[in-house]
């Protein structure tokens, strides 16, 4: 049977400036255990929006919105599409569990799968073994927006996200996690990585600068921490966290690239390395190899050497992209590092 964990986090301040809350309620059987050392492969599947709209309830006090940014000195913003909202919610947390006790299959591969199988609209209602076949990996994680909204007391405003994120095992079908998590006006969760989220800069930005985009992140980071917090390995914390000290890639082609041309990036870093590079946002997680190894200083030392990696990847008919940055990242018990140099820009243009 599973147990449940339910963490209630409320504080209150006096006067104008409110209250911040957060509530995580927690299920997870207690089998469920990922380690780096064992990763679980995943694919995670687009979120869902059920928020239906705004309630027809909130309608009448609409007037006392006015009033409390005319008393707060406030200017009331737009909520931004909810769509956008759960979209956000998934790559932000698929970015989290890169580098984690999860192998996470590129949501790219995952939409073509299923888009080629003929199963893209009903894959969220399919059975988790029959889908784990198809996508070839060990757990489905599912996740749904179910509130993205503002409300308003009087003479305050608070804008709340809540939303649920499960997983169920590919091999039996049984819920392997689940947690609800609501937060209202940055409930304050801290203390996680943050390392993440300038890979989901593009869709942070359509929520704007305002509180959705804040909320977003601090949601997503409760999530994080139930799923990666709990089971990291003994003494990964005192392993000093990965370096990434240079990053080049192979002469582009007059144009730009071309279907069939091979892009190589080599990178120099820590040793022993789970590495990978993206190409921008049109692909992200090509795989890297440590072929060799040597002195940082050019000085044979085996207590201060360096790993080198390469990764190549061949371009396709339907890749199109401008300038688009090359980022490597290195990924060990200590942690994840990233680094990307900005005169390494790839363009890929169709065949005219």
């Amino acid at each position: 049977m599973n147990h449940r964990i339910r963490i209630v986090v409320l504080a209150v301040a006096a006067g104008l400036a409110g209250c911040s809350s957060g509530a995580i309620d927690v299920r997870r059987d207690p089998a469920f255990k990922p380690t780096a050392a064992s990763p679980l492969r995943v694919a995670v599947l687009p979120f869902s929006d059920d928020t239906g709209g705004t309630s027809p309830w909130l309608y009448p006090f609409l007037p006392f919105v006015w009033l409390a940014d005319l008393l707060t000195l406030q200017v009331p913003a737009g909520t931004p599409d909810p769509a956008k909202g759960a979209a956000t919610l998934q790559a932000l947390l698929v970015a989290r569990l890169r580098g984690s006790a999860f192998s996470v299959v590129d949501p790219a591969t995952v939409g073509t799968t299923l888009h080629h199988a003929g199963i893209a609209d009903q894959a969220a209602r399919m059975d988790p073994r029959e889908l784990g076949r198809v996508l070839d990996v060990s757990a489905i994680v599912y996740g749904s927006l179910e509130r993205w909204s503002a409300r308003w007391y009087v003479v305050e405003s608070r804008t709340v996200i809540a939303g649920t994120v499960r997983i169920r095992s590919c091999i039996d079908g049984s819920e392997l996690f689940r947690a609800q998590v609501s937060v209202s006006d940055a409930a304050g969760v801290t203390g996680g990585p943050t390392g993440y989220i300038s890979a989901v800069a593009a869709p942070l930005a359509a929520l704007g600068t305002g509180p959705y985009r804040r909320l977003a992140i601090e949601w997503n980071e409760a999530i994080g921490q139930q799923l990666t917090g709990a089971w990291a390995e003994a003494g990964a914390q005192a392993s000093p966290p990965p370096e990434v000290t240079n990053v080049a890639c192979t002469s582009a082609p007059a144009g730009g690239y071309q279907p069939g041309d091979v892009i190589e990036v080599l990178a120099i870093g820590s040793t022993g390395c789970t590495a990978s590079f993206d190409l921008g946002t049109l692909r992200v997680r090509i795989p890297m190899v440590e072929y060799a190894r040597g002195s940082r200083t050019g000085v044979p030392d085996p207590r201060a050497s360096s790993g080198c990696y390469r990764g190549a990847y061949i371009v396709t008919e339907t890749d199109r992209v401008q300038a688009a940055p090359i980022t490597v990242t290195l990924e060990s018990p200590g942690g994840r590092a990233t680094a990307s140099s900005t005169n390494l820009e790839v363009t890929i243009a169709g065949r005219s």
